[in-house]
Formats: structure tokens, C-alpha cells, sequence
């Protein structure tokens, strides 16, 4: 018996050496290298929605990916969702233009601002709040990032920034038609500024009060 199993042994080992296989081969599939899916990128446009008293139609442009599943309405970037762009429809010439040429940045907020004509409210003034460069340097533009202030028309047209280097936030009104408080803070300190929306500029500046105890 010994003879038979060396000859089958010979056997084997001469298949294996030709990469021919005795019905009872191990060998493993290739590795699959795992690549970017083409869709990763593809934009995915939202619900228009009307701005008030206006011809014009606003919808969000994010991008979807297989950890997200992109943007359904305006309420998601008003909420920090990935909006990379937004979209205007003029209604009457049914024209359609973008804010950005392109969808490298990140809009985490559009604020509506509107203004009573005629007994109606009329948006006048879209603030966006935007992150434009990996300002931290870490390699990803994300909400670690600083913002910046743009204003634009309910068109789409007409932007203008503002402030930018924005670290954080705390809030903006409009005190009187087309007058817009905003208070942040940028370089380690907190500021308030008056911003003129018609003309797209900063009218005030001051630095908000010290917020450490104070002794003597």
C-alpha cells in the first residue's frame, strides 16, 4: 500500500506545481480592492420650496454616499446636514441658477429674512452661513471648520460675504428691515457686528462683554 500513496503524493505534488488542482485545492479567490463608488459624488437635489412673496423656488443640492442617504427638504441642512450648494427656479422664465459654481463647500445654515410690502411678507435677504476651506487643517471639511457670512438675493444672485473665520455662532437677528445683529466669535473672541443688508456690509463692530468672573 505504501507505493500507491507515494505515487498519489508524487501526483499531487506535480498538479500543484502546474496549478492544476486534485479536487481538494485551498486555494483562496483573489483579493477585491475595494473602490469609491461613481455615485458617491452625485449630486441629490431636494423639494423646491417657495420663498414667500417671491417668484422664486429654493431646493437644496447634498451628496449621498453609503453612509448617508441624502437630502429630502430644507428642514435636513437647517439641522447641519451635508448641503453643498442650493438651487433657484425663477417660476415666471423658469431660469434656474446655483449660489456656488461648484458643490466643494458646506452651507450649514440659509436664513430667510423677510420684509412687510403691501401688508405681505417678502423674503428680501437669504443669509448663509458657509464652510468654504479645511481651515483646521485636519484633512476634511466638516463642521470643525470655520464659517463664513454670505448674503444673497431670494434669487440666488447677488452674493456677498461678510465675516468669515467665524468659529462658532450665537445667534443673528434682524432689529429693523434689512438691519441683521450677529453675534460669534472668531480668533478666541466674541464679537457683535450690525450688518447692512442691502449693501452687504458691516456697518458696526464690538467686542461682547467679558464673560470671566471679575474680581478686584
Amino acid at each position: 500500500m505504501r507505493q500507491p500513496l507515494a505515487a498519489i503524493a508524487i501526483l499531487s505534488t506535480l498538479l500543484a506545481a502546474f496549478g492544476l488542482s486534485t479536487g481538494c485545492s485551498s486555494r483562496k479567490e483573489p483579493l477585491k480592492v475595494a473602490t469609491a463608488s461613481p455615485a458617491s459624488d452625485t449630486p441629490v437635489l431636494s423639494e423646491f420650496q417657495p420663498l414667500s412673496g417671491t417668484p422664486y423656488l429654493m431646493a437644496t443640492v447634498g451628496t449621498t454616499d453609503e453612509r448617508s442617504e441624502g437630502l429630502k427638504s430644507l428642514e435636513n441642512y437647517k439641522s447641519g446636514g451635508q448641503t453643498r450648494n442650493l438651487v433657484f427656479l425663477d417660476s415666471g422664465s423658469l431660469s434656474s441658477q446655483r449660489l456656488f459654481e461648484s458643490n466643494a463647500y458646506i452651507i450649514v445654515h440659509t436664513d430667510q429674512y423677510t420684509q412687510k410690502i403691501k401688508g405681505q411678507s417678502v423674503v428680501r435677504w437669504l443669509v448663509h452661513q458657509v464652510i468654504k476651506a479645511d481651515t483646521n487643517q485636519d484633512g476634511q471639511l466638516n463642521h470643525n471648520d470655520s464659517i463664513t457670512l454670505g448674503i444673497s438675493s431670494p434669487s440666488g444672485k447677488d452674493y456677498v460675504e461678510v465675516l468669515d473665520d467665524v468659529d462658532q455662532f450665537f445667534g443673528q437677528e434682524m432689529v429693523s428691515p434689512g438691519r441683521l445683529i450677529a453675534i460669534y466669535q472668531k480668533e478666541n473672541a466674541k464679537g457683535v457686528s450690525m450688518i447692512d443688508l442691502d449693501k452687504r456690509s458691516i456697518t458696526a463692530s464690538r467686542p461682547l462683554i467679558n464673560l470671566s468672573s471679575q474680581t478686584k
